[in-house]
């Protein structure tokens, strides 16, 4: 039963000490707030800008690198089928001659062109030794004559294919109808479900006729091992960019959490006359500053004719309703000339407190605007306690009070001239003061009516030494 005792105790204790303007003008402002339950998705700024740029890359990377894979691979293949037409150009005219000459059918000029293929095939395996026993023996070349039946197999024997007729593959159908010749068929010893591509050219004799059919095979499996290594870089390189990318995007989040915490805490604090934040990247965020600025200052000058009006209005009534008691007296024809003059002087009195009411109230209004500044400069205080000084002598006058003088190292300094020397040599007969001209008269204008106010009502009981 104590906790919620002190809780209510605090909760009341917190209005009454909210005394300014914007707790005046929105009352509602100061009454009980309750806290409502967190609720699980209330997430913060920076989180959530976070997430969404998170989410945008992630989206954007599976989206880029589906298309890319997806293009990587038939361009790897149209790249293997140009290099296997230009393969079988260069063996349909190297082996024209053979072939015209029967040499071809030789068993020791097969024999060397084996091995002549198996070291070319080889030689590929000193561009990438982790490569060299999926590179070695990878292609395969056949020769058949103009009837499409095979003369020589680069395989060895029990995948040799000499003596069958591929007349119906497509690499050599086409090829003798004299069109260009290319298959692709199904690789059963890859792992990958992957495939060999053919490409066949004609040899063509002397006369211009066609005596053969030269293809040459690639299987895809040979070039994928470059395309993964490929694969596995770029994603490793775009990894680390989303990291980067993240992270960056994390520091933004974190910049714009932090100024807007800047923004409410001023807006929270705007009572006591804090200074508004800068951004130096935040051109939106400094607007917005100027606008809560300029909505405070439009709300303090409403607040404060409010307040201004009505302490002139009570002010103003005691000195009006002086005047009009004095002037329904002075509406009486028995009035006695001295009670007549009193009157007067009553009514002329109360109009130069009304004056001096109004033009204070007037200087109160300048100093208390939100955009009031003091012109301070370096300012000499004897001249301007001499002509202070001058300035109220007839009223010390009136009220048969001594003049006042001015003392400095036990000096009377009230009638010295001060000649045009620097600040220093004048240091100790002519201070000086760094403030406003304007409100340092006031100020010590205002002390000198009090002191002389003062001295008046206390005159009889004061002797005339210390007066």
């Amino acid at each position: 039963m104590n906790a919620p005792d002190k809780s209510h105790r605090h909760l009341d204790k917190t209005p009454a000490n909210q005394s300014n303007w914007y707790a005046k003008l929105h009352p509602i402002g100061t009454a009980q707030q309750t806290r409502s339950p967190k609720r699980l998705l209330n997430l913060s700024i920076f989180f959530r800008i976070w997430l969404a740029v998170a989410l945008v890359l992630s989206i954007c990377g599976v989206v880029a690198f589906t298309q890319l894979f997806g293009y990587v691979k038939p361009t790897a293949q149209q790249v293997i089928e140009d290099t296997l037409l230009d393969t079988s150009k260069l063996l349909a005219a190297t082996l024209q001659l053979p072939l015209a000459s029967g040499q071809l059918y030789d068993d020791t000029y097969q024999a060397t062109l084996d091995a002549t293929l198996k070291h070319t095939s080889g030689a590929n395996s000193t561009l990438e030794p982790t490569q060299e026993s999926s590179n070695n023996n990878n292609s395969r070349v056949y020769v058949t004559d103009a009837n499409g039946v095979v003369i020589y197999d680069s395989l060895p024997t029990p995948l040799n294919a000499e003596g069958q007729d591929y007349s119906r593959w497509n690499d050599v159908y086409l090829t003798l109808q004299g069109r260009y010749g290319a298959r692709s068929t199904a690789d059963i010893n890859s792992t990958r479900g992957s495939s060999i591509m053919y490409v066949a050219q004609p040899i063509i004799d002397s006369r211009g006729s066609m005596i053969g059919v030269v293809s040459v095979g690639k299987p895809v499996d040979s070039v994928l091992p470059y395309l993964d290594n490929t694969r596995n870089r770029m994603l490793i390189t775009a990894l680390l960019m989303s990291i980067a990318a993240l992270i960056l995007a994390g520091l933004v989040a974190w910049w714009l959490k932090q100024s807007i915490t800047l923004v409410t805490h001023y807006t929270n604090a705007l009572a006591e006359d804090t200074k508004k934040p800068y951004f130096y990247f935040g051109h939106e965020l400094n607007s917005l500053t100027d606008t809560i600025e300029s909505m405070k200052h439009r709300l303090e000058n409403r607040a404060y004719v409010t307040d201004y009006v009505h302490t002139l209005t009570h002010e103003l009534k005691s000195p009006l309703t002086a005047i009009r008691a004095s002037s329904e007296l002075l509406e009486d024809e028995q009035l006695d000339a001295e009670d007549r003059q009193m009157l007067n002087h009553s009514v002329a009195g109360q109009s130069i407190k009304m004056q001096q009411l109004i033009d204070r109230l007037l200087l109160l209004a300048k100093v208390e605007q939100p955009t009031f500044k003091l012109n301070r400069q370096l300012t000499a205080l004897l001249p301007v306690l001499q002509t202070l000084t001058k300035n109220n002598s007839a009223k010390l006058q009136q009220q048969n009070l001594p003049p006042i003088n001015i003392y400095s190292e036990d000096k009377c300094v009230t009638d010295l001239v001060i000649a045009e020397a620097p600040i220093r040599a004048n240091a100790l007969t002519n201070p000086h003061v760094f403030a406003d001209p304007f409100w340092l008269v006031q100020a010590l204008q205002n002390v000198l009516d009090n002191a002389r106010l003062a001295c008046y009502l206390q005159r009889p009981a004061l002797p005339s030494s210390r007066r």
